[in-house]
C-alpha cells in the first residue's frame, strides 16, 4: 500500500512539472498547393 503513495506522489510532481516546463513545438501556418507555399 505505500507504493502506491509513493507513486501517487511522483505522479503529482510530474505532473505539475509538465505545467512549468516549456515544451518546443512548431505551429506551420501556411497552405501547400503543389509545389508553391502560401504563408501567414
Amino acid at each position: 500500500m505505500k507504493n502506491f503513495g509513493v507513486i501517487g506522489v511522483l505522479l503529482l510532481v510530474l505532473g505539475l512539472l509538465a505545467f512549468v516546463v516549456p515544451v518546443p513545438h512548431s505551429e506551420n501556418h501556411s497552405v501547400k498547393f503543389g509545389d508553391n507555399k502560401i504563408g501567414v
